[in-house]
């Protein structure tokens, strides 16, 4: 419901109102960009020092999606809202590689 077109009269509010909303929409979806590339670099820096092997990577990848996709069928958000939804639920498959990566570097320090 973010109104972008600056040809259309708001009054002032308003306009601060969709201001805002904007605002919060690009922190989350920063956010959830963010969270979804950290969580692949720590797959491909797993996978590169051969601390998990691609059958790992596949089963997280599978999680995922199956992840995603129920909670896009439950919650039944907006496209925009379900990306963001989609973004963060990575999080349930990080520790698959980010445990073998601090493990890694715990041992070597």
């Amino acid at each position: 419901n973010v109104c972008l077109n600056p040809r259309k009269k708001t009054s002032t509010p308003q306009r601060r109102r969709y201001s805002r909303e904007a605002v919060e929409l690009a922190i989350f979806i920063a956010l959830s960009v963010g969270v979804f590339s950290g969580t692949l670099f720590t797959f491909a820096r797993a996978k590169r020092r051969e601390l998990i092997g691609s059958r790992t990577v596949g089963l997280a990848a599978m999680a995922w999606v199956v992840i995603a996709a129920s909670g896009w069928f439950v919650v039944r958000p907006e496209p925009v809202a379900g990306a963001i939804v989609c973004g963060l639920l990575v999080l349930c498959v990080l520790p698959l590689s980010a445990a073998p990566l601090a493990l890694s570097w715990n041992r070597h320090r």
